[in-house]
């Protein structure tokens, strides 16, 4: 009997020591793992993740890294699938998905995030508000006169050819000093000075290209919306009339359209909306609940109120 015990023992052991021992705890987790599991994250949900401990932190934000930007090009494409311009050249795609996502100015900061006062602005690749923009930027006199850019560089910079300011003057000062402290021949310098100007002019293209897009699916977006807006209108105004034909059993209207123009709140609201989402039937059914529930809250209320006037006139 005490063999066999041993028997089973030994066994165990052996199960025990051959066996993989799980992850104690994601920061345990082999890397592949984990980063297969964040591809169904939102990009709201990596920042936060990236919060939690260093290790989190490195495998999102490390930039270089293609392992990061398939990460934060898979959670762009999964859950913002109207921003669907790839990044451009030079920008990882977690700066290009905040970029994006953001709407805030990205200098002044001022505690409005979603304000939807500043501009986006590809030719420079920043998000601005009009105060910081004209602060920021220069015409080509204003280079040369105040930060003694020369001629030379001005054309190696992207500009915005629609606007009087058209350079955005913290470039300029970057590229003249990085011209500055070149330490090669001027043949060098002439074929850096070429590729900067190959560089400004693809700049250029790719900006004006993102902008008239974003110009078409402003257009596009504001039809839509005024369509559904129309949709939903002649919706509610049929199921309405419908509704308020109907009596009660006495023959007397069951439902007041005065009170329901007047005194319904979600029958107001919808018409207001700016919503793209279809109004079906469905939406309908819960909308009556809801005028419903507002209708006979406001009569008892003027039931109330008229049995108290009468009894306060009564007893004065």
């Amino acid at each position: 009997m005490a063999s066999k015990n041993e028997e089973i023992k030994l066994a165990n052991n052996e199960k025990s020591s051959t066996s993989v021992t799980p992850p104690n705890s994601l920061q345990d987790m082999a890397p592949e793992i984990f980063i297969s599991i964040l591809k169904y994250l939102s990009p709201c949900g990596l920042s936060r993740l990236a919060q939690v401990c260093k290790k989190f932190n490195r495998y999102i934000t490390t930039e270089p890294s293609s392992s990061t930007d398939l990460i934060w090009r898979q959670a762009r494409e999964l859950f913002l699938p109207w921003i669907e311009l790839a990044a451009p050249e030079g920008m990882s795609e977690r700066v290009y998905t905040r970029f994006m996502i953001e709407k805030g100015c990205q200098i002044c900061r001022k505690g409005q995030p979603n304000d939807e006062r500043a501009k986006y602005y590809f030719v420079f690749m920043i998000r601005v508000c009009d105060k910081c923009f004209q602060e920021f930027s220069a015409s080509q006199d204003q280079l040369k006169e105040r930060f003694g850019i020369p001629v030379f560089l001005i054309k190696c910079l992207p500009k915005a050819g629609y606007l009087k300011n058209a350079y955005w003057y913290p470039h300029a000062i970057l590229l003249h000093l990085e011209y500055r402290n070149l330490k090669c021949s001027s043949e060098e310098k002439e074929s850096w000075i070429e590729q900067q100007r190959l560089k400004a002019f693809q700049r250029i293209k790719d900006g004006h290209d993102r902008e008239a897009y974003l110009r078409k699916k402003k257009i596009a977006e504001t039809n839509l919306i005024a369509q559904r807006g129309l949709e939903r209108r002649a919706r509610i105004s049929i199921n309405l009339s419908n509704m308020l034909m109907e009596t009660k059993p006495n023959g007397s209207p069951k439902w007041s359209a005065d009170v329901i123009w007047h005194h319904c709140p979600s029958y107001l609201n919808p018409l207001k909306s700016t919503s793209i989402e279809e109004f079906t039937d469905l939406s309908w059914i819960s909308l009556r609940r809801k005028i419903e529930l507002e209708h006979e809250d406001y009569c008892e209320k003027a039931k109330n109120l008229s049995s108290s006037l009468s009894s306060f006139g009564f007893l004065f």
